[in-house]
């Protein structure tokens, strides 16, 4: 055999779970919001802040990047949409 020690009820992936709540009624409607909520962001960082791809290497200074990126992006928000005082 193969697969020795493979056990079909071991405890479900990340991937399984995350099916499964998809699979209900309210996982689907949250899911549908998603294309309003999460992905303007993305799109904006990608084409307004031009972040295409990370030049720095390493997991703590791509982090960095992408958390500076993403105050930018709600600093820019917030000046749109915050009331102006003359």
């Amino acid at each position: 055999m193969i697969f020795q020690g493979w056990d079909q009820q071991a405890a479900p992936t990340f991937s399984q779970r995350m099916m499964e709540q998809f699979d209900t009624l309210r996982g689907r409607f949250l899911y549908s919001r998603r294309m309003g909520i999460v992905e303007p962001v993305f799109a904006n960082i990608r084409h307004v802040c031009e972040l295409d791809h990370f030049t720095l290497r390493g997991r703590v200074k791509v982090d960095i990047r992408w958390k500076l990126h993403g105050m930018v992006h709600n600093i820019l928000k917030i000046l749109r949409f915050a009331p102006r005082f003359a």
